[in-house]
């Protein structure tokens, strides 16, 4: 690759060079989320083909304040009162009251991505426990537009832990979207007795031991990953309990006393890599990594360890650096004081982390030191990242000095 040359006619830097090497991988990545995208609007179809009597036209909305007779059909129970939330160092917001909910003879229906929502016996979609990420201003869009229901499954008792979106299968919103609905409808007592729980597809081993380690065993769980109506004679929902997209105090809170280990911190210093993934790799991450392992840092890929393996890792740390992503998801479980050096894009810094940081009495930098290197004609959530390593290493330093 020596003798390539940009269209200025000047040598490729060692970025460049990467890029170019990995660009079919890149195509291919790009070519799988397409075909990822097909295939789920493929299996959604059935849904929306002509029907005498479309479905969507008779589904009426249901709230806690709608009136008495049509929401005593509903066994509605407030969980969280409306309250303010940190939002930030002196930031704050104003979140809805969190409820769960029981309902007799009633359907939980979900593409399994764009949106889940409880029905009950005559159509009324119950809003407190169901969500359209299609939606725009409220309007339930995506429950209007069908005609027919998806594929059934007729159980005696069940209890939602759906969220749609990332929860299908991303490590952090499995731990802060999906386990947190268990607690909640834990705290409600409505969950029915020999309830099955409706999750997302069991295809991993953190999935599987997390729910293990809250009772739950896999004979008792159905995956659900494509379109799906769940018809029981009773069957039980949550809100949905991040409020703007911000993490709560009780979540965190709820995911330590679930599965925080017994190991106390060590001094560990990691470094948590993007090796293992297929999108958003940092493409000079091995000039950062030879510069962090000369101050004692280990790099690791979260994925290489299983549950409780990377709990233990976490809980040791004495400072954690990273890359935004699912790599941040265990601070969680890291000890108090802990330092966590978050870096995140040149345009872009989200506060899941910051959130989950302050909850837990961390020591959180968010650093700017990642640019986009990639292609423009890349999908956002695919094209790679190239460190300031510079910037890193001087933050580092002023945290270990």
């Amino acid at each position: 690759m020596s003798d390539l040359k940009a269209t200025s006619g000047q040598p490729l830097d060692r970025v460049q060079r990467r890029l170019l090497q990995e660009l079919s991988s890149d195509i291919a990545a790009v070519r799988l989320r397409g075909l990822g995208k097909v295939t789920r609007v493929a299996r959604s179809l059935p849904m929306y083909l002509p029907s005498r009597h479309p479905l969507g036209r008779s589904i009426g909305i249901l709230g806690c304040d709608s009136p008495d007779s049509a929401a005593s059909l509903v066994d509605f129970r407030e969980v969280l009162p409306a309250r303010t939330v940190p939002a930030g160092a002196e930031r704050t917001i104003e979140a809805a009251p969190l409820y769960a909910c029981s309902v007799d003879r009633g359907t939980l229906l979900t593409d399994a991505v764009l949106f889940y929502g409880l029905l009950t016996s005559n159509n009324l979609l119950v809003a407190e426990v169901s969500a359209d990420h299609g939606s725009k201003g409220g309007d339930w869009a995506s429950f209007r537009r069908l005609k027919r229901l998806p594929p059934q499954i007729h159980i005696e008792s069940g209890a939602s832990l759906l969220t749609g979106g990332g929860g299908l299968s991303n490590y952090g919103h499995w731990l802060y979207d999906v386990l947190p609905r268990l607690h909640v409808l834990r705290l409600a007592e409505v969950i029915p007795p020999n309830a099955h729980y409706l999750v997302p597809p069991i295809d991993v081993e953190f999935k599987h031991t997390s729910l293990e380690r809250l009772g739950i065993s896999s004979e008792r769980c159905i995956g659900v990953g494509r379109p799906t109506a769940v018809a029981a004679d009773t069957i039980a929902a949550s809100s949905g309990h991040r409020s703007s997209g911000r993490v709560e105090p009780w979540i965190p809170e709820f995911l330590r006393d679930a599965f925080l280990p017994e190991s106390p911190q060590s001094g560990l210093r990691l470094y948590v890599n993007r090796r293992d993934t297929k999108i958003r790799r940092v493409l000079n991450e091995e000039a950062l990594e030879t510069v962090l392992a000369q101050r004692g840092f280990r790099s690791i890929s979260a994925s290489d360890f299983d549950f409780q393996d990377k709990l233990d890792l976490y809980r040791s740390a004495e400072i954690i650096v990273a890359p935004y992503g699912a790599g941040l998801a265990n601070i969680a479980f890291c000890s108090p004081g802990t330092h966590v050096v978050q870096i995140h894009g040149e345009d872009w810094a989200d506060p899941f982390f910051g959130d989950v940081a302050r909850a837990t009495n961390l020591r959180f930098t968010s650093l700017s030191a990642l640019r986009t290197v990639s292609p423009s004609w890349m999908p956002d959530i695919i094209r790679h990242l190239e460190v300031d390593v510079e910037r890193v290493v001087s933050t580092v330093d002023d945290i270990l000095n």
